[in-house]
């Protein structure tokens, strides 16, 4: 008895040997460029020694979903676009409350964050940054801000 593969064969053969490796090694974790690229940063990992890099309004949103993690932006950056994001209510602060603060690390690089848009006058803790935890290993450094508003909830004063 004679086996006889022909090329279609063996493209379906290794077509679908390409799948399950991927599906495996994903699986597995093998793929590590993967996971850092699902942050949607423009580069870095979130260390302290390789910051998540931020050169867009959006990354800077993502930040949110990130709080423990270490950013560094790499340019101006233009958030004109906030003041039509959800709902008009704008930019979500990062880090809201005690429950969860912002706990890592900003490099602002000395570029500017312009027109940021942040409208909720109900919420406490509201700013590019709402609630920071304090601890030697926290910062939030040389980053300038300009035409930015922000409409947040007044402090009471007992």
């Amino acid at each position: 008895m004679e086996l006889k593969v022909d090329s279609k064969n063996k493209l379906r053969f290794w077509s679908v040997t390409s799948v399950v490796a991927v599906i495996l090694f994903s699986f597995l974790g093998i793929f590590h460029a993967e996971t850092v690229l699902a942050a949607g940063f423009a580069g870095g990992t979130g260390s302290v020694g390789d910051p998540y890099q931020i050169s867009t309004c959006v990354q800077l949103q993502e930040m949110q979903n990130y709080r423990s993690s270490f950013f560094v932006l790499t340019g101006d950056i233009d958030c004109s676009a906030t003041s039509g994001w959800n709902g008009g209510a704008g930019f979500v602060p990062v880090g809201s409350s005690y429950s969860v603060p912002f706990s890592g690390g900003f490099d602002g690089g000395n570029y500017t964050i312009s027109d940021l848009y942040i409208n909720l006058p109900a919420t406490d803790n509201v700013g590019l940054f709402g609630y920071v935890m304090s601890s030697q290993n926290n910062y939030i450094k040389d980053l300038k801000l300009s035409n930015v508003t922000i409409i947040g909830k007044p402090m009471s004063v007992h």
